[in-house]
């Protein structure tokens, strides 16, 4: 019974041996292996946690600029060159508009704040004589007030066209005019007239 208790005695001293030489050190091996790989995904979290912000940042920025760009369309700065470039905007806006600008004049720049000099938003005050039918220059009006560049008008005054004028003088029997024969009745859209506007021109 002694020898059995003592072989196997030696093969549990023998399987611990082997344990400690061979099994132990891969163990520790394997347990330092699993840190590294935990280390290097916490790494890789961070780092796509990282360019996560940039992205967000980018955007941001992305925004910004964009947002300074609508300003700078509505609020452009204003310069030597703002009076014929406002001149243009006018000319185009009247063409799309079927609006004939028979005048234009421009006051100088001024700066301007809820309708006092101070320091803040400058404008140029444009003064157009223009003739169009009613329905054009209601369209004209709507694109000023709704043109990229910041417009509005003050003020606007509509007197008779030369049309008008002629028709009313053969209705009414003015001497010299008695055998001009009267134009048909227009729409109340297409009645032309003359129309005086002021507006102004905001700019940075």
């Amino acid at each position: 019974m002694s020898s059995k208790y003592l072989s196997a005695g030696l093969i549990f001293i023998a399987a611990v041996i082997v344990g400690v030489v061979l099994v132990y050190p891969k163990y520790q091996t394997f347990r330092v292996s699993g840190k590294a790989v935990e280390e290097k995904q916490g790494e890789l979290d961070a780092q796509a946690a990282l360019i996560n912000e940039i992205n967000k940042t980018k955007s941001k920025y992305k925004k910004a600029e964009d947002d300074l760009l609508k300003v700078a369309d509505l609020l452009p700065a204003l310069g030597p060159k703002s009076v014929s470039e406002l001149f243009v905007e006018l000319e185009s806006i009247a063409s799309e508009s079927g609006v004939l600008i028979q005048t234009i004049n421009f006051g100088s720049a001024s700066e301007q704040k809820d309708g006092k000099p101070a320091k803040g938003y400058k404008t140029i005050d444009a003064r157009l004589s223009v003739v169009a039918s009613y329905g054009a220059f209601k369209k004209f009006a709507a694109t000023v007030e709704k043109n990229q560049h910041l417009m509005d008008i003050t003020d606007i005054t509509v007197t008779k066209s030369a049309a008008q004028k002629k028709e009313e003088a053969v209705k009414s029997g003015v001497e010299g005019v008695e055998n001009i024969e009267a134009p048909a009745e227009a729409k109340p859209e297409e009645a032309v007239f003359n129309y005086s506007v002021t507006l102004n021109a905001y700019y940075q």
